[in-house]
């Protein structure tokens, strides 16, 4: 793709409007002629539905938790991560936005409102001040390098449009909630302009279980409740924390995975 002098000239360009690409733009300066690009109708989207859309944002004893890796690397870098950007960089962070938090008895941190969208409204208005150009229903069709940028083709109300960058920066998430458009195009970016992805797993997912005798149940939240999965290879899963009972089964919980053990092949779970 060659550079058409008569492209739309940008010095950045974020790529996802959700908590990353959010607050990347509040950092920038308005002189750096900024645009951020985001698919879905508004910003924040999944931002808006995090801690089950009361906004848990950190926990007050995240530093102190110990993390589960399956390699010696793995530990090592999550404990990396933690002490770099402990709990109160969030805290303070939302704190300068205006956002006043409080934490529960079990030291999880939520806006005082308990509303997820107070989290997005602050990221937004602090954008909005900056003067970033926030561009809403554009989805990023193509990403190339070029001389001295990139090129993007971005598509807006069935029409496309072209954009010359100095920067470009991917915060358009994983692929883990299509439904908030974060569908692994950034993987797909990323991959394009030589960068290796590594395989996908799932981490945190639902546990689908015989819903007979609690699809009555639906919309029903247990606080700090305790389950206990056996799987058909004999490992016993136990999972703590605020059982939600859905239409497919239960959501909500932190999971452990211990050694296995002699049970039957049928999977079993028995909550306590």
């Amino acid at each position: 793709m060659q550079y058409n002098r008569n492209m739309e000239k940008m010095k950045t360009v974020i790529i996802g409007g959700g908590a990353s690409g959010l607050f990347l733009a509040t950092a920038l300066h308005t002189t750096e002629r900024t645009v951020l690009l985001e698919r879905n109708d508004r910003v924040g989207k999944k931002l808006s539905s995090t801690g089950n859309g009361q906004g848990n944002i950190t926990n007050l004893s995240a530093s102190k938790t110990p993390y589960f890796s399956s390699s010696p690397f793995g530990k090592k870098l999550s404990g990396d991560i933690v002490k770099e950007a402990d709990e109160n960089g969030l805290k303070e962070a939302f704190q300068d936005l205006g956002v006043l938090l409080s934490a529960d008895d079990r030291e999880r941190v939520y806006p005082v409102s308990r509303q997820a969208s107070a989290l997005t409204d602050a990221l937004r208005f602090a954008v909005s001040k900056r003067g970033v150009d926030v561009r809403l229903s554009s989805r990023v069709c193509d990403l190339k390098k070029v001389q001295n940028g990139f090129v993007l083709t971005v598509e807006h109300d069935g029409e496309t449009y072209q954009i010359h960058t100095e920067n470009v920066v991917l915060c358009a998430g994983g692929k883990a909630a299509k439904n908030f458009g974060t569908d692994g195009t950034a993987y797909e970016f990323a991959k394009g302009l030589g960068h290796t992805i590594t395989a996908l797993y799932p981490s945190l997912v639902q546990l689908k279980t015989d819903v007979a005798y609690t699809k009555t149940l639906k919309g029903i939240r247990i606080n700090d409740g305790g389950l206990t999965a056996y799987l058909p290879d004999g490992t016993q899963v136990a999972l703590r924390g605020d059982i939600i009972f859905t239409d497919y089964g239960v959501s909500g919980m932190r999971c452990s995975v211990f050694p296995r053990i002699s049970r039957t092949k049928s999977t079993q779970a028995c909550a306590c």
